[in-house]
């Protein structure tokens, strides 16, 4: 168990996401563009209504935005022998 007290560690993860939240547009042009990069047939609007719905959320601005994109477009994949297997 960690001997901080929780206001510390929220304070940490506050800091932590803050280098990525400064500015939505920053953000959310900086996803768009590696989304883009790695997703040939995408289609710019709808790269933009993705990403765009990705900032809203803490869980992915946390990640800052090339990381997010990576994540979109190259999730983790599953195990073998997984219950989703044919």
């Amino acid at each position: 168990m960690s001997s901080d007290p929780p206001s510390v560690k929220t304070e940490r993860w506050d800091q932590t996401i803050e280098t990525y939240l400064k500015s939505t547009d920053e953000w959310v042009a900086r996803c768009r563009a590696r989304v883009l990069q790695l997703d040939a047939v995408l289609k710019t609007d709808e790269a933009d209504k993705l990403v765009w719905e990705m900032s809203q959320l803490q869980r992915w601005r946390a990640m800052g935005p090339e990381r997010a994109a990576d994540q979109l477009c190259h999730p983790i994949a599953r195990f073998p022998g997984s219950s989703d297997e044919e």
